[in-house]
């Protein structure tokens, strides 16, 4: 099920069975409401009315379905949907160690990793680098994605598709704080969110903690 708490307080169901086992949820500024489907490799988008169709997934394109509807793409495992600020959503396919987006024509494609499971190519656009079994995402202001991996690391596509590294020694553990986040020890990170000030907050389920990483100033030029 995927409930609803409103601003009175009150807990309404949005969608029942129907949706699959759901995991990962995100909103637009329309106020669609996008919900992960784990039993169906879909993501579906559910209007303020309450009609339901299939968004993402559920399709017999394959090889990631690059260039396709993403409603005639096969999905495997999406999960961690967030938007940036013109309304593209982007997410996470853990186990094919990939970001794919979905631009607002409906088109999707590779947004970050090569599929094969790694970390490298820090400096280059984010689709020719290896990544790490991503678990989380968020974006800030600036449209800059954050990555976490299990390889407790996590990475930054800046706006305009380059990826680099921004905090973790690639080894788990927690320690770091008052330091460099790049000589921090991370932990499998659940989720993560950025503030209007650029602060990523990462939790680490773990170790019972939710950590704050304070960037420099956000990009401001291209590469």
């Amino acid at each position: 099920y995927v409930r609803k708490v409103d601003s009175n307080s009150t807990i309404t169901t949005v969608s029942g069975s129907s949706v699959h086992t759901p995991k990962g949820v995100a909103i637009d500024a329309a106020g669609n409401l996008y919900v992960v489907t784990e039993r169906y490799n879909a993501i579906y988008k559910i209007t303020p009315n309450g009609t339901k169709t299939v968004f993402a997934g559920g399709g017999s394109i394959t090889a990631q379905g690059s260039g396709h509807l993403a409603s005639q793409a096969v999905l495997s495992g999406p999960d961690n949907l967030v938007f940036d600020s013109k309304g593209n959503l982007y997410f996470t396919e853990e186990g094919l160690n990939l970001v794919r987006k979905v631009d607002t024509n409906g088109i999707i494609s590779i947004y970050a990793g090569t599929g094969t499971r790694g970390h490298s190519g820090d400096g280059r656009m984010a689709y020719k680098a290896n990544l790490y079994n991503p678990t989380a995402l968020a974006i800030d202001k600036n449209d800059n994605l954050y990555i976490a991996g299990l390889n407790y690391r996590v990475r930054k596509v800046n706006k305009f598709g380059v990826i680099s590294t921004v905090a973790g020694i690639g080894t788990t553990g927690y320690s770091g704080d008052g330091g460099d986040p790049l000589t921090a020890q991370l932990s499998r990170i659940y989720g993560m969110a950025c503030d209007l000030e650029g602060n990523l907050y990462l939790s680490q389920a773990n170790h019972a903690v939710v950590r704050k990483i304070s960037f420099p100033p956000l990009d401001t030029a291209a590469p």
